[in-house]
């Protein structure tokens, strides 16, 4: 995956519902808050690909073979920016749920450092309530998102290896 910036001279400014959120644990915590009010996990995907028709598509110039998340049956692209300090990212797929998954964990990394990135273990996600009933292929198709950002952040950092938090290899 390469940067926007770099490659593309694009700087994106979207905003995510998620932004007013301080901290990475503010963003988790807020995002469980919404999903909470959902009374089932069938209601929070569909509130999740709600969310996810609502914001704007990547465009055309940035689906590339160099933004494609690789091992995902449908088409998903990431891209990463660092600006600020920050790590911001972006993305869309040609499948709506896919879409909805990705853009979930693009918005609550967008806007955090790259050590805030690298420190976390992802386990918030499985309190959200909805990843049964996602596909296997789905599930990792979204493990490999994660995974990109985490490759991405640990490069701003320039650290050689990405492994997540707590595991060991």
């Amino acid at each position: 995956m390469t940067s926007a910036v770099a490659s593309k001279s694009v700087v994106f400014r979207t905003r995510y519902p998620l932004a007013h959120a301080s901290t990475l644990a503010a963003r988790q915590s807020a995002l469980a808050a919404a999903l909470g009010r959902c009374r089932n996990a069938q209601e929070r995907l569909a509130w999740l690909v709600d969310r996810a028709r609502q914001r704007p598509s990547l465009p055309a110039d940035l689906r590339t073979p160099a933004q494609r998340v690789p091992g995902c049956l449908s088409q998903l692209w990431l891209v990463a920016e660092f600006r600020d300090d920050r790590c911001w990212f972006h993305c869309d797929s040609d499948s709506q749920v896919m879409r909805a998954m990705a853009l979930l964990v693009a918005e609550v990394y967008s806007g955090c450092t790259p050590a805030e990135i690298l420190g976390d273990n992802y386990q918030w996600l499985a309190g959200l309530g909805w990843q049964q009933l996602l596909t296997p292929n789905r599930r990792n198709a979204q493990a490999r998102t994660w995974e990109q950002i985490r490759a991405f952040a640990a490069t701003q950092l320039g650290v050689a290896s990405a492994s997540p938090a707590g595991e060991t290899g």
